[in-house]
């Protein structure tokens, strides 16, 4: 199932899985409408069965520029949907996976949670906010046999950071700085490939590293030696000591 606001987008990714053989279905729903989320899972489990895997992939950049410059209202849309979304959805989806004891949920994150992301603070702010829900959730979830991630899929040449680099010549100083700053990751080893990045996420998904549930990951992370090194900080459950040793 494919959810998100724009059905003409929806449509395109929908035709190409169905190119390879694929199965699809798509809605249309606002992911900060809490009511529009509740009744398309429904939906979407009446029509095609239980869901087994929740990826909550809805973002938008935010407003750029200094914290008390920058629009209110603009800032509290952005950590509605990029933190209130994937609330929303496990709200909707959990209590289902909690009784069959089966479910993995996969929260797209970003480094801009784990460091300074100066200018760009609504977004930053709402991934830091997710990375930590992601946290909690693993944990409550966790006598209900479901994993929980925070994902950080790399810095792609797509989507939103296409939309920063796009920022054209009149923009301000601090958007500016944003679109050089992107176009400076994209040609740096910090930059993945849609296929890589796909690929770590089908791994997270396999069920071979659920022992990682709660845990902040990445595309560069090799995840074999974080399994192997999870025991020496399980005590304190301190995943900076599984980052530092990596």
């Amino acid at each position: 199932m494919l959810v998100a606001r724009s059905a003409a987008e929806l449509e395109d990714v929908a035709r190409s899985i169905r190119a390879e053989g694929g199965k699809v279905a798509t809605y249309v729903v606002d992911v900060t409408t809490k009511p529009a989320v509740a009744r398309v899972v429904e939906e979407v489990e009446e029509q095609l069965g239980p869901l087994d895997v929740l990826i909550n992939n809805a973002g938008v950049r935010g407003p750029i520029g200094n914290a008390w410059e920058c629009d209110w209202d603009d800032w509290w849309s952005t950590i509605e949907i990029n933190l209130g979304g994937a609330v929303a959805f496990c709200h909707a989806v959990i209590p289902n996976m909690a009784r069959r004891r089966k479910g993995r949920v996969v929260n797209i994150v970003s480094e801009a949670g784990v460091f300074r992301w100066p200018t760009v603070f609504a977004y930053s702010v709402s991934k830091a906010a997710l990375i930590k829900f992601s946290e909690n959730l693993a944990s409550e979830c966790r006598d209900d046999s479901l994993s929980v991630f925070a994902y950080h899929p790399g810095f792609l040449p797509l989507g939103l950071a296409n939309e920063a680099m796009d920022l054209h010549a009149s923009a301000t100083p601090a958007e500016a700085r944003v679109a050089a700053w992107c176009r400076a990751q994209l040609e740096s080893s910090s930059a993945a490939s849609p296929g890589s990045s796909a690929a770590q996420l089908v791994r997270l998904l396999s069920g071979a590293y659920d022992v990682l549930t709660g845990r902040y990951v990445t595309v560069h992370d090799d995840l074999d030696l974080l399994v192997a090194r999870v025991g020496t900080a399980a005590a304190s459950r301190d995943y900076r000591m599984l980052r530092s040793s990596a």
